[in-house]
């Protein structure tokens, strides 16, 4: 028999430092950051005319340059990321998931990554987006 994971996030948005950066993942205030260390979905605005300039680069992320971004995936110990972009109110917002088997680590590896990927990753995300959010977890299942 086959197994299979499932994920369904629900969440509040709640503010945070910049994710991506050199500034530590804290958890929202009032929460334990053990909610996150799994799994994790971020909110952030895409800037004015960079719709298209965030689409091309998450399609070079999963297709022109899938096989670093996959050694990154294996060095971060990350095992799914996923995207999707909203629409609000005239404005875009990109929504990105991730399932690792440490987050916080994940997150420290990256940031302190010197792949070629992960730089171009860091630099598009201070380009094109802002506002960034952790959306809070309230509902996390996996049936195996």
């Amino acid at each position: 028999m086959r197994k299979i994971k499932v994920y369904f996030v629900i969440a509040f948005t709640v503010g945070f430092g910049m994710l991506w950066g050199k500034n530590e993942i804290s958890a929202p205030k009032g929460e334990n950051m053990s909610k996150y260390t799994q799994v994790i979905c971020t909110s952030s605005r895409i800037k004015d005319g960079c719709l298209d300039k965030v689409r091309s680069w998450l399609h070079t992320l999963e297709q022109e340059r899938r096989s670093e971004t996959c050694e990154s995936f294996q060095n971060e110990g990350v095992s799914i990321e996923a995207a999707f972009v909203k629409e609000e109110n005239g404005s875009y917002f990109l929504v990105y998931f991730m399932r690792a088997d440490d987050v916080q680590q994940a997150i420290t590896v990256f940031q302190n990554s010197e792949l070629s990927i992960d730089a171009f990753h860091k630099q598009c995300w201070e380009d094109f987006t802002e506002d960034h959010k952790i959306l809070t977890p309230i509902f996390h299942l996996e049936l195996d």
